[in-house]
């Protein structure tokens, strides 16, 4: 296996490890993103930290140019739900096609604002149309409010996908972080209701799909940049409560008894990540029941690495990377 490098196969990653040191690009960014926290991340109270946040920009940049975006309310089931829809200057069948996408965050902070310029560059970058949610945070609002928000999303879009001229055939799901949890439960739920399943793909970028913290991963990234292992763990307790070590399969979906059945996948892993063994293994456990996956490892970066690619070459790879994977699954 090699940083950056495409692998396929059940055993994909499961023993990975970084070999390589932290890329030198994105230090700065790092020093930055720390020098904005009063305090360790899991010290704080989540409206502190999400302040922090807002203060601190990072990572947050202009819009690509000739981008339609429009922002819509999706209501289903008695729930209203923000939502921002980014059509790129492409050609037309481009425009059909489309990325639901859910932000990162630990289910805790973020927004369609703050992932603004990235649901932007996924857009040009594919390109398609991107549907970006914004669901309620924890931990005012815990599980499962945010999947029944995802929910809420993405049956808005099944009724309206004429009305946005978009291609049923050619919707993809996707996320990072928590987003990614997010998209890979919401697939999960679809196929084990039966009928026809709303995706074609699902694109996983460092994805939450677990509770293990006594994960290899989270052992040799306890203090890793951006989360480490008590940062995660308050993320998972604000987010499921004090039974978070008991979750159901939609909390956790790497818990799930089979994952045949569900959409091809992209899956994408950084070496610096307490979260890097989940995501690998359920990259295996797809392609062992079945399902066509491309599992990607980025050894010498760090969890969040999409906030990093406009200042790290690497990061830019692979969101470029990610893209492509999109492009392919969606042309």
């Amino acid at each position: 296996m090699t940083a950056g490098g495409a692998v396929s196969g059940p055993a994909a990653g499961l023993a990975a490890t970084s070999e390589l040191a932290l890329d030198e690009e994105i230090r700065p960014f790092l020093a930055r993103f720390e020098a904005a926290l009063p305090q360790v991340i899991h010290q704080m109270q989540p409206q502190a930290f999400r302040a922090a946040l807002e203060l601190s920009g990072a990572g947050i940049g202009p819009r690509p140019p000739g981008m339609a975006v429009e922002d819509r309310s999706a209501t289903h089931a008695g729930r209203t739900v923000r939502l921002r829809i980014y059509r790129p200057d492409a050609p037309a069948p481009c425009r059909r096609r489309a990325l639901l996408f859910f932000h990162g965050g630990g289910w805790m902070v973020g927004s369609v604002d703050s992932y603004d310029d990235i649901a932007a560059d996924i857009a040009a970058s594919t390109p398609c149309t991107v549907i970006s949610v914004e669901y309620a945070l924890a931990p005012e609002h815990r599980y499962p409010t945010a999947l029944l928000d995802g929910e809420a999303a993405a049956e808005w879009l099944r009724a309206n996908l004429d009305g946005l001229g978009l291609d049923p055939g050619r919707i993809a799901i996707g996320g990072d972080s928590a987003g990614g949890n997010l998209a890979a439960a919401l697939c999960l739920q679809y196929r084990d209701w039966g009928g026809a399943m709303p995706f074609c793909f699902q694109c996983l970028l460092y994805p939450a799909l677990d509770v293990d913290v006594e994960r290899p991963s989270y052992r040799r990234n306890a203090d890793a940049p951006i989360l480490g292992r008590e940062t995660m763990i308050w993320f998972l307790r604000h987010y499921l409560g004090e039974a978070w070590e008991t979750p159901d399969v939609y909390a956790a979906p790497l818990r799930a008894g089979s994952l045949a059945g569900m959409p091809p996948a992209f899956v994408a892993g950084a070496g610096f990540d307490p979260l890097l063994d989940e995501g690998a293994e359920y990259a295996a456990r797809l392609a062992a029941a079945g399902v066509p996956c491309e599992y990607r490892l980025a050894g010498d970066l760090v969890h969040g690495f999409l906030r990093m690619r406009n200042v790290s070459r690497r990061a830019r790879a692979e969101f470029d990377a990610a893209c492509a994977a999109l492009h392919r699954a969606l042309s």
